[in-house]
């Protein structure tokens, strides 16, 4: 039986099942795009409750996913459903109702559940990140958070010559904020600390992700009113804006001091993992 999110629930896209029968799932891995071959199942806007996924012949593995309908090119967007039993010697397979596991999986906004879900995949993010289970996608990302996902999703290998620099860093971030402050993507304050869990801005992450991820300098700007060519992370803002990493608001600005939410973070992330990759 496979049990949907009424999260997942978007009229202008259809539900499709798809064989997947050369690829490997294992227990507990997040369904992706990767499962995606011939279609054996599709109800344009309507999704059900609950489906029964039958092998033929037994073994055989199946995937699950949104079909976005208005796409010529029949490009699939990412589902969610989390896979419980993938038994290769029966004809059922269960997908458990919530996406990830996380205890506030329907707080998760539709435009981040690819990013969380790859990411989770990817061992960037963990189920137990947080001490209650959940994600906090509408949290203000932290510093300590930042440089932990970033060292991870970039592969970046753990620097820690000449630590510690900071009094105030230690602890599970420790080796993740010493590889940012070594590779110059990351500083701290004047009087040599480095306040792990202050927030950072739009304009810092810019920075980071873009050195991190080694993303070419591009400048086609300036193309927003408050972003000037005389901006430290004006550089940076316009690589991101110009590979469609991280873009402005409808009113023209960036707004490059205003926080960022934990699921914000998380999908420019993986937008940067997607362009470099």
């Amino acid at each position: 039986v496979v049990m949907f999110d009424d999260l997942l629930i978007d009229s202008a896209k259809e539900f499709v099942v798809y064989a997947d029968i050369n690829g490997v799932i294992n227990e507990g891995d997040v369904i992706s795009t990767r499962l995606k071959e011939d279609v054996i199942y599709t109800s344009p806007y309507f999704k059900p409750n609950n489906f029964t996924l039958n092998t033929t012949p037994a073994g055989n593995n199946k995937g699950i996913m949104w079909s976005d309908n208005s796409n010529p090119a029949g490009n699939n967007d990412y589902l969610g459903g989390y896979l419980l039993y993938p038994d290769t010697t029966s004809t059922t397979l269960t997908f458990d109702e919530t996406l990830f596991g996380f205890t506030d999986d329907d707080d998760i906004p539709s435009w981040a559940i690819e990013a969380v879900g790859e990411l989770l995949d990817a061992g960037v993010i963990f189920l137990d990140d947080n001490p209650d289970g959940s994600f906090a996608p509408n949290r203000d990302i932290t510093r300590a958070e930042i440089s932990k996902i970033i060292i991870l999703a970039a592969n970046i290998p753990i620097d820690t010559t000449g630590g510690p620099h900071f009094p105030d860093a230690s602890g599970p971030f420790y080796d993740y904020i010493e590889t940012m402050y070594n590779y110059g993507w990351i500083n701290g304050y004047p009087n040599g600390y480095f306040y792990p869990n202050n927030i950072i801005n739009r304009a810092e992450l810019a920075k980071m992700i873009v050195l991190s991820f080694d993303i070419q300098i591009i400048n086609n700007g300036p193309s927003f009113s408050d972003v000037s060519p005389s901006d430290w992370f004006y550089d940076y803002v316009e690589t991101l804006k110009a590979h469609g990493i991280m873009l402005g608001h409808g009113d023209g600005t960036f707004r490059p001091a205003n926080s960022i939410i934990r699921a914000g973070a998380v999908k420019t992330v993986y937008e940067a993992i997607l362009v470099t990759n």
